[in-house]
C-alpha cells in the first residue's frame, strides 16, 4: 500500500477498492494523535495533530491495519425527485453527443450506490453513472453552487446538500434536504445506500423547518458570479456579507442565532456582550470540529488558530475556548458587566470608552485588559493582516453544534455571522493557569503585560512585499510537468478578490499538468494548506472552511505552522512559496 505525505501532518494512502473499509478500520484503532481517516474514491487521507507522528512511522502503523470488511451502510433505496433544468445540461449534451432529453433519460435510468461522503456535510459521491455521461469537471470551479444541485463529473454523480463552491456539471436540482445537523444521523444518505433519480416538472416543497436546498438556483447559475463565498460575499469586504436572514432560533439555511438559546435550553448564561457593529464580517470561532471529516464535515474553526490560542492564553482561557474573529475590524461591542479580554492576530487599534462622556483609551497590544460594565470596545482596521481575534475570560458560550461553537461558512454549521443587536453570553470563568498570564499580572488599558506578536504580517512591513510560505511537495506533484514545483517556488503569486475562509485563489504563472495526467483525479481527502490546482493552472490555497474532499490535484501543502499566516493575507497581496523538505 503506497503512502504519500500530504504536508507535515497527513498521509494519503492508496486503497484501490477498499477505501471505505480501510478508513473505518483506521478510525476504529483510535491511534493517539490521529484525528480522522477520510475515504476518497481510491484513497484514504489520515490526518494527525501536527508533530504527533513521524509520517514514515505512521505509514508503517496504518499499513498493519486490516481494512478488508465491506464499507458501512445498508442497502436501502432512496428516490430523489429532480427537476432537470441545470445550467450545464446543454453543455453535457454537447460533450457526450447526446440530446438533452437523452442525458436526462440516461441519468434517471441508472441505479446508484453511495460510495462515500465528503466535500461538504452529507455530500454523497454516487457510483453507477452511465459511462456515456462521463464528463470532466469545469476548468475553473464556480464560486457558488446552490444547495440541492444534482451534478455529474468524472464518472460519478452527486447532490450538493448546501450552497458551496464546486466544479461539477449541474444537470438539475432537488428539494430533498440531505443534511440536518439536528437529526441523528445528520446525513440522509450513507455509504452502501442505493439511490434513484426521478424526473419531475415541479419539485415538492421541502418539509417545514428544514433548509430549502434549491432556493437560490437561478441567481447562482452564472459560472463566474461571486456569491456567498466570494470575497465580496462571505468574506464581507465590500457590501453585505451575503449570508441568509435569520428568523427565530435558526435561519433558513441552518445557522443558529447566537443570541437565542437552543431548544433544549442547555445554556442559560446571561448575555454579556452586545454587538453594536460587527464590521465587514465577525464570527464566533473556536478550534473547530476535528474528527468528522468522514461525514463530510470540515474542521473549520479559527482561520488563524495560533492567534486565537494566543488571545485565549492572554485571557486565561483554555486554548479551545470560543472567541470572536473579525475580518478587517471596524467592530463595536458593548459589555453589560465587567470582563477580562485580550486581542491577537492582525494588529488593529483597540480602544475602550468607559462612559458616554469619557474619552476612548487605547488598549496596549499583547496584554489582557479589563473591560468595565457598560464600556464600549472598538476594534479598528488593522494596518496589515486580515483577521483579529478577541478572547474574553469564560469564552463565548453560544450553543455547540457537533461539538464546536465555530461558524462554518461553507457548511452553514454553528452560529450565524454576527449582526448588530446580537447578544453574546459568556461561560463561567476558570481560574487562570498559574503558568499563564495570571502569574505575570493582568494589565488594564495602557498597562503592561505579556507582549507577543501574532501570526499576522506586521504593520511595519509593506503590504507590497511578498509573504513567504513554506511548502512540502505532493501528494500529487507527479500530476504536473517536470519543473512545476520550481515554477511554484520561484514565481510571485497574488491573492485575488475571490478569496475567503474556504481558500485563497491565487493569480500567477499557470502550473501545467503532465501530458499523461490530462484526465480527472478521483476525489480524495484534502488538508488545510493544500495548494489545489484546477485545469486552468491557477492554484487555490485551502483554508479553514475548505471542503473535506476534492478532485483537483494538490501540487504542494503549506506547512502547518504557516497556515495562520496564509489566513492573514489580503486581496492584492503578493505571496511566494519556498520549498521545505
Amino acid at each position: 500500500m503506497r503512502a504519500r505525505a500530504a504536508g507535515d501532518a497527513a498521509l494519503l494512502l492508496e486503497a484501490e477498492g477498499r477505501a471505505g473499509a480501510l478508513a473505518a478500520a483506521i478510525r476504529a484503532e483510535r491511534l493517539p494523535g490521529v484525528l480522522d481517516a477520510i475515504a476518497g474514491a481510491r484513497s484514504v487521507l489520515v490526518i494527525t495533530e501536527p508533530g504527533s507522528w513521524a509520517l514514515d512511522a505512521l505509514a508503517g502503523r496504518v499499513a498493519a491495519v486490516a481494512g478488508t470488511g465491506p464499507d458501512p451502510g445498508g442497502q436501502e433505496l432512496i428516490e430523489i425527485p429532480v427537476r432537470y433544468d441545470g445550467p450545464d445540461l446543454a453543455e453535457v449534451a454537447s460533450l457526450t453527443g447526446l440530446t438533452a432529453g437523452e442525458v436526462i433519460a440516461r441519468h434517471a435510468a441508472s441505479e446508484y450506490t453511495v460510495g462515500w461522503l465528503g466535500f461538504s456535510p452529507g455530500f454523497p459521491y454516487l457510483t453507477g453513472l452511465d459511462p456515456a455521461l462521463e464528463v470532466p469537471r469545469l476548468a475553473a470551479p464556480r464560486l457558488r453552487v446552490p444547495g440541492g444541485s444534482v451534478a455529474i463529473a468524472g464518472g460519478l454523480a452527486a447532490i450538493y446538500p448546501s450552497e458551496s463552491p464546486g466544479g461539477w456539471r449541474l444537470l438539475g436540482r432537488t428539494s430533498v434536504p440531505l443534511w440536518d445537523a439536528g437529526r441523528m444521523p445528520p446525513a440522509l444518505l450513507a455509504p452502501g445506500m442505493r439511490v434513484r433519480f426521478r424526473p419531475v416538472s415541479e419539485l415538492p416543497v421541502a418539509p417545514t423547518g428544514t433548509p430549502d436546498p434549491a432556493g437560490a438556483h437561478e441567481q447562482a447559475s452564472e459560472p463566474g458570479r461571486p456569491g456567498a463565498h466570494g470575497w465580496a460575499g462571505a468574506s464581507g469586504i465590500s457590501g453585505a456579507h451575503g449570508m441568509p436572514v435569520r428568523g427565530g432560533s435558526h435561519d433558513p439555511e441552518g445557522f443558529a442565532s447566537p443570541s437565542t438559546p437552543n431548544p433544549s435550553g442547555s445554556w442559560q448564561a446571561p448575555a454579556v456582550i452586545e454587538v453594536v457593529r460587527p464590521g465587514p464580517l465577525a464570527t464566533v470561532q473556536d478550534l473547530g470540529r476535528p474528527g468528522l471529516g468522514h461525514l463530510g464535515v470540515p474542521r473549520s474553526g479559527a482561520a488563524d488558530a495560533a492567534s486565537l490560542r494566543r488571545a485565549n492564553q492572554l485571557a486565561g482561557n483554555p486554548p479551545g475556548a470560543a472567541g470572536l474573529e473579525f475580518t478587517l475590524g471596524r467592530a463595536v461591542l458593548r459589555f453589560s458587566r465587567d470582563a477580562l479580554a485580550a486581542v491577537a492576530g492582525a494588529a488593529a487599534p483597540v480602544t475602550l470608552a468607559t462612559g458616554p462622556d469619557q474619552a476612548a483609551i487605547a488598549v496596549e497590544p499583547g496584554v489582557a485588559f479589563g473591560v468595565p460594565a457598560g464600556a464600549l470596545l472598538r476594534i479598528g482596521v488593522p494596518a496589515a493582516g486580515l483577521r483579529t481575534y478577541l478572547a474574553v475570560r469564560g469564552g463565548i458560550d453560544v450553543p455547540a453544534v457537533l461539538g464546536s461553537r465555530s461558524a462554518d461558512l461553507l457548511s452553514r454549521l454553528g452560529p450565524a455571522p454576527l449582526r448588530a443587536g446580537d447578544l453574546l453570553p459568556l461561560g463561567a470563568a476558570r481560574p487562570a493557569d498559574p503558568t499563564g498570564p495570571g502569574s505575570a499580572g493582568i494589565a488594564g488599558p495602557g498597562g503592561t503585560g505579556i507582549p507577543a506578536p501574532g501570526t499576522a504580517p506586521q504593520p511595519g512591513r509593506a503590504m507590497t512585499a511578498p509573504v513567504e510560505l513554506r511548502v512540502l511537495p505532493g501528494p500529487r506533484d507527479d500530476w504536473f510537468v517536470a519543473g512545476a514545483i520550481e515554477v511554484l517556488c520561484s514565481a510571485r503569486y497574488v491573492v485575488t478578490p475571490a478569496s475567503d475562509r474556504t481558500g485563497l485563489r491565487l493569480d500567477g504563472p499557470a502550473l501545467a499538468r503532465a501530458s499523461d495526467s490530462a484526465g480527472e483525479l478521483a476525489s480524495e481527502g484534502m488538508v488545510t494548506g493544500a495548494l489545489q490546482v484546477p485545469p486552468d493552472g491557477q492554484p487555490i490555497l485551502l483554508l479553514a472552511d475548505h471542503p473535506v474532499t476534492g478532485g483537483y490535484p494538490v501540487i504542494a501543502v503549506v506547512r502547518s505552522a504557516d497556515t495562520g499566516l496564509a489566513a492573514q493575507l489580503r486581496p492584492g497581496q503578493p505571496v511566494r512559496f519556498t520549498l521545505s523538505r
